[in-house]
């Protein structure tokens, strides 16, 4: 029991830190004026500057990838540090599991409702990848796994 303790806590851990670098992979694409410019999912959080028909723009953020982002973080860290303290071992699948559903939830809707894409000119269409998808799948399964962690450990 003690064993698959530590193999549902690493592979929590291990998911964890995957669903915290898909954020860093293609998030939505945007067209604009007949050019696409694609974001990776920390550029949506963050905002950035990106080369758009040979001027830079500077993008505007999204509160709510920005917001999925952070829980991200906050759920790996947990997973991550309930060696340390017994105490973050309920807070990693707590934080996990809303993170997934909000990932989810941004997955499932429209590109247009939590793309900016205001600095671009005549934006014709906004698309996720599925790059988008996976890390609420990803972020799923970490959950699964916290809480096995958990149930086992008690």
């Amino acid at each position: 029991m003690k064993t698959l303790n530590k193999i549902c806590w690493i592979i929590g851990i291990v998911l964890g830190l995957g669903s915290l670098v898909l954020f860093f992979t293609d998030f939505a694409t945007i067209t604009s004026s007949g050019k696409e410019v694609t974001l990776v999912g920390a550029q949506l959080g963050f905002g950035s500057k990106v080369e758009f028909l040979g001027k830079e723009v500077n993008m505007a953020k999204s509160a709510d990838i920005l917001f999925c982002f952070i829980l991200t973080v906050l759920a790996a860290a947990f997973s991550a540090l309930s060696f340390k303290t017994k105490k973050l071992r309920y807070a990693a699948p707590a934080v996990g599991i809303v993170s997934a559903v909000y990932m989810l939830v941004i997955a499932l809707s429209d590109a247009p409702k939590f793309v900016d894409s205001r600095p671009l000119p005549s934006v014709s269409g906004v698309v996720y990848t599925p790059f988008v998808l996976i890390t609420a799948i990803a972020l799923f399964a970490f959950t699964a796994f916290s809480v096995a962690h958990l149930l086992i450990d008690d």
